[in-house]
């Protein structure tokens, strides 16, 4: 198998060496204790010594440590750490596919030009989907210098938000992770977060001087998806990457959802996520930060192994229609939920993941990443 010449490593890769290495010793306990950190308790361990090999490997090739070396099971006997790829590297080198896509980059000659900010910037992301005719849910306006901005119109006071009776999300619009969303309601003039009553001048303290998007919360969700975690909108992570030829085509996909009473169904807010077999239903195990790896929902009970997703296959066709419409990206992930009338897009990501992907298959994807992301 071709391996390590795939991997380009940026000029700064040698200075880091040492800083991985010393971070390799300082935080011993965070790669060494087995016990505490596997994923996989009930099967056969490699040895620590055959573990500190692996890191150092990953060091030479990566120039870091690897991180997510629990996560994707690497810790078990037979596990090859070359059938995985480092996320922290697959993030540049998407960079430069993103940048360098065939469809329509070159602006001139002198200067290049990047998609990424379509998808980054919500409130832009937003109003390309409706432009589009995509299912999104509704966008209610923008806050910014605590301003509130309708589509089409000039600022107002935020105050204007307390007028008309909403119930909303409020993003950031370069959120990472779920990191800043939370979930507003206004009734009779009265604003609520989190069933806690604010004045307008709190709301604009919780905003600051950040930009956000407002957009109406999703109150329809399918039955089927609700099921899972009544407590947030779960969703589902399709990838797709572009295939050179007119068409996408399908990476993975994962069901992610809510847990712990997170409104949000994202890992890094205690969230579960579960791989999506072809036929649209549910692997046998689900992972979080908290519970590691389990068959059912540590909430609801729901087991995961089998479990059909409704309008799978209608929410794989309407990521394959984002995709056409920005053809400039190589590859995204799309984040989908599911209505009663059907799929609905609530955003896109160029850096969709590939760790979470990896891990909920329990499978490197080195062979399908460079199948179509391999510099030549």
């Amino acid at each position: 198998m071709k391996s390590y010449h795939r991997f380009s490593r940026s000029h700064m890769w040698f200075y880091q060496l040492p800083v991985s290495f010393a971070k390799l010793i300082v935080k011993h306990n965070k790669f060494f204790d087995k016990k505490k950190l596997t994923y996989y308790p009930e099967r056969p361990q490699k040895s620590t010594l055959r573990i500190l090999c692996d890191q150092i490997g990953h060091i030479f090739k990566y120039g870091f440590t690897n991180d997510e070396y629990y996560y994707y099971g690497l810790d078990v006997k037979g596990a090859k750490c070359d059938d995985f790829i480092c996320e922290l590297w697959s993030l540049d080198n998407l960079v430069y596919f993103q940048n360098n896509h065939p469809y329509g980059i070159k602006v001139t000659s002198d200067h290049d030009y990047s998609y990424n900010g379509c998808l980054r910037d919500k409130w832009i992301f937003a109003l390309l989907m409706n432009e589009f005719g995509i299912p999104t849910p509704k966008t209610i306006g923008l806050i910014k210098n605590k301003q509130f901005t309708r589509p089409g119109e000039f600022s107002q006071s935020l105050s204007e938000i307390a007028k008309k009776d909403l119930d909303v999300m409020v993003k950031p619009i370069e959120v990472n992770g779920g990191e800043g969303i939370f979930h507003l309601k206004v009734k009779d003039g009265v604003m609520s977060v989190g069933g806690m009553v604010i004045t307008v001048e709190q709301l604009g303290e919780k905003v600051g001087n950040g930009i956000f998007i407002v957009q109406s919360f999703i109150d329809n969700q399918h039955e089927g998806m609700k099921k899972l975690f009544p407590g947030a909108v779960n969703t589902l992570r399709i990838t797709l990457v572009q295939n050179g030829k007119g068409d996408s085509e399908l990476l993975g996909v994962m069901c992610m959802m809510g847990a712990h009473g997170a409104e949000c169904s994202n890992w890094h807010f205690g969230g579960v996520c579960a791989n999506v077999k072809s036929d649209g239903t549910v692997d046998q195990y689900g992972y979080s930060m908290s519970d590691k790896r389990v068959t059912k929902h540590p909430d609801s009970g729901v087991v995961f192994e089998g479990y059909k997703i409704p309008y799978y296959d209608e929410a794989v066709a309407l990521a394959k229609r984002c995709m056409k419409s920005f053809y400039g990206l190589k590859s995204v992930g799309w984040d989908i939920a599911i209505t009663t009338y059907g799929p609905i897009v609530i955003e896109g990501n160029d850096d969709w993941g590939l760790a979470a992907h990896q891990m909920v298959e329990n499978k490197g994807w080195t062979d399908r990443y460079f199948k179509y992301m391999e510099r030549k």
